[in-house]
C-alpha cells in the first residue's frame, strides 16, 4: 500500500473541502488522514487529526460520524498500548451507538472493548463485552465477526485455564474462517489450537475427537497449515508465534537442536517487532518537548514586550524635547529632525517586532496542543502515575501562568524571563 500517495490525495481533497466550506467532507478527510498517519506509526499526528474530526462531527451533531471517530481513537490508543484511554473512547462510542440504534457499530465497539479488557486481564469485563458482541454479530449474520469473537473467547478461556471451553471456541472459529476463506485469521486460530493441544490431557483430546497417540502429528499438521497462511498474509507476528509453538513441539519430540533453532528465529522476529514499540514510546515523549518549547516561546514574547516598552518611553522623551524646543523658537528645525528620526526608528521597530512575532508563532504548537496535553495529564492521573502527572501539570501551569501574566502586565524585566 502506498501510504504516502494516499496521504497526498487526502490532503488535496481536504484543501478543496475547506475551500468550499464542506464541513462534513472535511471531517471525513481529517479522519482518513489520521488513519494514514496511524498506519505510518506517527501516533501524535494521527491523534490530532482524529480529534479534529471528532470535534467537527460533534459541532455538526453527526452522531454516527462521531461514534466512528471515537472508535478509531480507541483503536489508535489500543495500537499505542494505552488501554485505559482506549477503553474510554470505545465506551463513548458504545454510548452513542446505543442511542442511535446503530447495531454494527455497537457490535464492533463491544468486541474492541472486550479485547482491550482481555489485554489488561480484566476477565469478567472482557467476558461480558465479548458475550454481548457475539450475540449482536450472530444477529447481523456477520460470520467473520462471530469467528473473531470466538477466537478471543478461546484466548480468554485459555488464560483462565478452561482448556475445554478454549478448544471448543477455537474449533468453531476455525470452521467458520475456513468456510469464508479468511486465511490470515485462520492461521492465527490454528496456531492457538496447536499450542493448546500440546499440553492438553488425553481425556480432553478424546472429547474433541483427537487420538492422544496422534497428538504431536495433529499439532504439526496445524502448524504447517498456519505457517503457509501466515507467509501468504505477510504476518510477521503470527510467523513468530508459530515458530515459538514449533519449538515447543520439537522439544516434546526430543529434537532439542531444532527446537533451539526455531526459538532463536522467534526471538529475532520478536526483537524486530519490538522496534515499533520503542517508536511509540518516543512519540509519547514528544509531549515533554512541546511543553518546553511552548514555555520558551512565552519567555521570548515577554522580552519582546519589555524592549518595546523601553522604546516607547524613549519616544515620549524625544517628543517632550521637541515640544520644549518648539517653545524656545527653534521648532521647525527640531520637529523636522525628530520626525525623520522617529520614522526610521518606528520602521525598524515594526520590522523587528514582525520578525520576532513570526519566529514566536512558528514555535507554537498546533491548535490542539492544550487539548492533547490536558488529555495526557488526565490519563496519567487516572493511571495513578502521580509523579509524572505532577511533573507535567507543573510545567503546563507554568506555561499558562507566563502567558497570562505577560499579557496583563505593562512591562516585564529581563530578570523575570
Amino acid at each position: 500500500t502506498n501510504l504516502a500517495k494516499a496521504l497526498d490525495y487526502f490532503q488535496k481533497a481536504l484543501s478543496i473541502h475547506i475551500k468550499y466550506n464542506n464541513t462534513r467532507r472535511t471531517a471525513q478527510n481529517l479522519q482518513d488522514i489520521g488513519m494514514i498517519y496511524s498506519d505510518r506509526s506517527e501516533y501524535l499526528k494521527a491523534m490530532d487529526y482524529l480529534l479534529q474530526a471528532a470535534r467537527m462531527n460533534g459541532q455538526l451533531k453527526d452522531y454516527s460520524g462521531l461514534a466512528h471517530n471515537y472508535a478509531n481513537v480507541g483503536w489508535l490508543y489500543g495500537e499505542m498500548e494505552d488501554y485505559p484511554r482506549a477503553t474510554e473512547y470505545f465506551r463513548k462510542s458504545i454510548g452513542i451507538c446505543r442511542q442511535t440504534g446503530e447495531k454494527f457499530g455497537l457490535y464492533y465497539n463491544l468486541q474492541s472493548l472486550g479485547t482491550m479488557y482481555l489485554r489488561i486481564k480484566n476477565y469478567p469485563a472482557a467476558n461480558d463485552n465479548l458475550g454481548q458482541a457475539l450475540a449482536l454479530a450472530d444477529t447481523l449474520g456477520n460470520k467473520h465477526g462471530v469467528a473473531m469473537i470466538l477466537y478471543y473467547v478461546g484466548v480468554l478461556e485459555s488464560e483462565l485455564g478452561n482448556q475445554d471451553s478454549a478448544m471448543t471456541a477455537y474449533g468453531k472459529a476455525t470452521r467458520i474462517l475456513d468456510s469464508i476463506g479468511n486465511k490470515r485469521d485462520l492461521g492465527g486460530t490454528m496456531e492457538r489450537s496447536a499450542e493448546l493441544i500440546i499440553a492438553a490431557p488425553d481425556s480432553l483430546l478424546l472429547k474433541h475427537g483427537i487420538r492422544p497417540g496422534l497428538r504431536l502429528d495433529t499439532v504439526q499438521r496445524l502448524l504447517q497449515q498456519a505457517t503457509t497462511l501466515a507467509h501468504d498474509a505477510g504476518d510477521k507476528k503470527l510467523q513468530g508465534d508459530i515458530l515459538k509453538t514449533s519449538s515447543s513441539l520439537d522439544e516434546s519430540r526430543g529434537n532439542i537442536a531444532k527446537a533451539f533453532s526455531e526459538y532463536k528465529k522467534y526471538i529475532a522476529i520478536r526483537d524486530t517487532l519490538a522496534d515499533k514499540d520503542r517508536k511509540k514510546e518516543t512519540e509519547l515523549k514528544g509531549i515533554q518537548y512541546e511543553f518546553d518549547r511552548k514555555a520558551d516561546s512565552l519567555r521570548f514574547q515577554g522580552q519582546l514586550k519589555e524592549a518595546r516598552l523601553g522604546q516607547d518611553l524613549k519616544q515620549e522623551r524625544i517628543y517632550g524635547i521637541g515640544v520644549f524646543l518648539l517653545l524656545c523658537g527653534i521648532t521647525a528645525f527640531l520637529l523636522y529632525r525628530n520626525k525623520a528620526r522617529q520614522t526610521a526608528l518606528s520602521a525598524e521597530l515594526e520590522r523587528r517586532i514582525s520578525d520576532a512575532v513570526l519566529s514566536s508563532l512558528l514555535a507554537q504548537m498546533n491548535p490542539h496542543f492544550i487539548f492533547n496535553c490536558l488529555g495526557s495529564i488526565k490519563q496519567m492521573i487516572l493511571e495513578n502515575e502521580q509523579e509524572n502527572a505532577n511533573n507535567y501539570l507543573n510545567k503546563f501551569s507554568k506555561m499558562i501562568r507566563l502567558s497570562l501574566e505577560y499579557s496583563r502586565r505593562p512591562y516585564v524585566t529581563i530578570r523575570e524571563k
